[in-house]
């Protein structure tokens, strides 16, 4: 069984994020992120057993995740040394969402089979996930170390990354370079490398390595993600820009790469692109705290040409606050996002009073809400303004219409961000 590897490492780099090679960090599982079941039992299993081993095969690739726990656990309970069942019970587990016991169930596998390779790269990615980096160094280590294990190119690769993660700098380049000894086309070792470099500050030699990891890695859209955050840095923003708009057209699930394009967007006030990324972001992570006030913030850029985008913006606020609820800067912006249109002043006036009395909001903002509530209770008296009344029928025009006249208000062009192609030799490794 092989584990499969495709998601993104989100790191904090001026809000934009750089792409991990193999192992990531997650908030749910995806099937496609972690070792793939067996199809057939790999083993003589006891009497009952292999029916309950293909009952959780089946559940787990129809996507029951409890129903695939449940039979494993059967499997178990008829069979408690089966490495298989136990690592497919902690790959349900985790698909289920059950952390905790997804990772005590990869370490009871690892119990069984300190040498069982999926189970080894699980439990580091989840150590690693855990903010627990020494935990996955002892762990890939401690595996190296074991018979036939020493050059083992997903261990190596996955203590790179690990080593870089604890900035052991040094040491991760060595286990990325003892991959490259034997196997010297391995695009995720390049791509790994080029990452110790960004790390280190030297972005010359890490465009250079990831450029080799695009030659053997074409399509991962990792290696592009990770050139454009090398090419921010080299100041270079429309080869950055085509970098990050060729990791989402590679994979539209990649969330670092509409990340980047948004926040990107944002940094050049462009909003329209700014909010067309972060939705993606936030169809794509919908418990991604920080994803909802991007877009909200996107959203909230654009309400005095469009109103609407107000109470688009404030319910992305809400969103925010429905993972962090104590966030002043999300209960400020919904004050403010649902303070455009009378028919969300009530929802308004609620978000500002919370940002008046928000302690770890400035003063001035906090004096600035205020001033708003004072605004929105006088206008809240007034009465409402009367509809206005219907626009005339204009005369029929033969034709094309008039010579040289644009219709009023009828342009749907928006500004869009052009990167005219660079093509750029690809060094060798």
């Amino acid at each position: 069984m092989k584990p499969a590897y495709k998601g993104s490492l989100i790191l904090v780099a001026f809000t934009l994020g750089l792409a991990c090679a193999t192992a990531p960090v997650r908030r749910t599982a995806r099937p496609s992120e972690t070792a793939v079941l067996p199809v057939e039992p790999p083993v003589k299993l006891e009497p009952g057993e292999a029916e309950l081993f293909h009952e959780g095969v089946v559940a787990f690739q129809a996507g029951r995740y409890p129903v695939a726990v449940s039979a494993f656990q059967g499997c178990l309970r008829k069979n408690p040394d089966n490495i298989h069942s136990q690592f497919n019970l902690a790959l349900a587990e985790e698909q289920s969402g059950e952390s905790k016991k997804a990772l005590a169930a990869y370490e009871s596998a690892h119990h069984l089979r300190p040498d069982h390779s999926p189970t080894l790269l699980n439990l580091g990615r989840m150590y690693r996930a855990d903010g627990r980096l020494n935990d996955a160094i002892s762990l890939y280590e401690a595996a190296l170390a074991l018979p036939g294990k020493a050059y083992d190119v997903g261990l190596l690769n996955n203590l790179s990354v690990t080593y870089r993660l604890a900035k052991r700098f040094a040491e991760a380049e060595a286990a990325g370079r003892k991959v490259l000894s034997r196997s010297a086309n391995n695009g995720e070792a390049y791509k790994n490398l080029a990452l110790v470099y960004y790390d280190e500050g030297n972005y010359p030699l890490a465009e250079l390595v990831s450029a080799s990891a695009r030659k053997y890695n074409p399509k991962d859209p990792g290696v592009h993600n990770n050139l454009g955050m090398t090419y921010l840095k080299m100041e270079d923003v429309p080869r950055a820009l085509e970098e990050f708009k060729k990791a989402v057209a590679l994979d539209p699930k990649f969330a670092a790469g509409y990340r980047n394009l948004g926040s990107l967007a944002l940094s050049y006030r462009d909003y329209a692109n700014a909010e067309r990324a972060f939705e993606q972001l936030v169809s794509l992570e919908p418990e991604n705290h920080s994803a909802h006030l991007d877009y909200a913030y996107a959203l909230t850029a654009q309400r005095a040409q469009n109103p609407k985008k107000g109470a688009l913006a404030g319910a992305q606020f809400e969103k925010a606050l429905a993972q962090k609820p104590d966030d002043g800067e999300a209960v400020c912006g919904a004050g403010w996002a649902y303070s455009q249109e009378r028919g969300s002043w009530t929802k308004a006036t609620g978000y500002l009073k919370r940002c008046a009395d928000a302690k770890e909001i400035d003063a001035a903002r906090r004096a600035a809400a205020v001033n708003k509530l004072k605004s929105l209770e006088a206008m809240a008296r007034a009465p409402p303004p009367p509809a206005a009344p219907p626009a005339p029928t204009p005369a029929a025009v033969g034709g094309a219409g008039q010579a040289g006249s644009i219709p009023a208000n009828t342009s749907s062009a928006k500004r869009e961000v052009v990167v005219p192609s660079k093509g750029s030799e690809q060094p060798q490794p």
